[in-house]
């Protein structure tokens, strides 16, 4: 009896094991297609970017920090970091831009506020890649959703990023001080 209970448990385990292993086949495959499709919609992109004029195109554009300003609960601080390269064969001058800080509520609906910034651009030489870095202060509600773009005036590239913006901390209030005082 007791080698049939070990050949049981065995048999039991295989097949626990062989079902672990088709799922993780079937998980395998599945990630697979979805990397197939990230490749094939990266590539596609990728001959879009190509086709773009030479010029100075916005490669990345990164949100480094945003917070509300802690005396004043509707000023947003934010700092930006945007990478712009001159894809042209010659230099380019110094160029104007502007970032767009486009606002709706939470949960969709239309962007009912637009507020922009007005950036400069230093002069790059052909092919030369530089980091940007522009800061500042806008009003804002939170938990908002925000979408910042920017765009380099009469060049080719732009680029945005979708943020929702954090609700405010709790400010806790200091604990009472008890009364100890006896009569």
């Amino acid at each position: 009896i007791l080698f049939f209970i070990i050949i049981n448990g065995f048999f039991r385990e295989n097949l626990r094991l062989l079902d672990e292993r088709n799922w993780w086949q079937d998980k395998t495959s599945t990630l697979e297609g979805s990397l197939n499709k990230l490749k094939e919609k990266n590539e596609e992109l990728q001959q879009k970017i190509d086709q773009l004029p030479a010029g100075l195109i916005v490669s990345e554009l990164q949100v480094e920090a945003i917070s509300f300003v802690p005396d004043d609960a509707s000023r947003l601080e934010y700092k930006l970091s945007v990478t712009v390269e001159n894809t042209a064969s010659i230099s380019s001058p110094r160029a104007d831009g502007h970032i767009l800080f486009s606002f709706r509520n939470p949960g969709g609906g239309n962007f009912f506020r637009t507020l922009w910034r007005a950036v400069e651009i230093p002069s790059l030489r052909p092919g030369e890649v530089k980091m940007l870095q522009f800061s500042g202060r806008i009003s804002a509600q939170p938990r908002e959703e925000m979408l910042i773009i920017i765009n380099i005036d009469n060049q080719p590239g732009l680029a945005k990023e979708r943020i929702f913006l954090p609700s405010l901390p709790v400010k806790k209030h200091p604990p009472l001080e008890k009364n100890n005082a006896h009569d």
